[in-house]
C-alpha cells in the first residue's frame, strides 16, 4: 500500500531465509517447478480414480436394474 522507498518494478521472490545467492535462487525455484508438477500429477491421478469409481457405481447402479427387471432379483 505504501511507498517502500525502493522504486524496482522486478517482482522480489522469497528465499525463505537462504542467502541471495543466484544458484540458491534457482535451486529454490526449481524445487518449487518440482512440488508444482507434483502437485498436478497427484490432482490428475485422483480426478482420474474418481472417474473410474463413478464408472463403476454407475455399471453397477445398471446391471443391478437389469437383473431387477428380469426377475433374477
Amino acid at each position: 500500500m505504501f511507498f517502500s522507498g525502493d522504486p524496482s518494478t522486478r517482482k522480489r521472490i522469497d528465499l525463505g531465509g537462504r542467502s541471495s545467492k543466484e544458484r540458491d535462487r534457482k535451486n529454490l525455484l526449481e524445487q518449487t517447478r518440482l512440488e508444482r508438477n507434483r502437485r498436478m500429477w497427484l490432482r490428475q491421478q485422483n480426478s482420474a480414480a474418481i472417474k473410474i469409481q463413478v464408472r463403476g457405481a454407475i455399471l453397477f447402479y445398471l446391471i443391478f436394474k437389469l437383473l431387477n427387471l428380469l426377475g433374477c432379483l
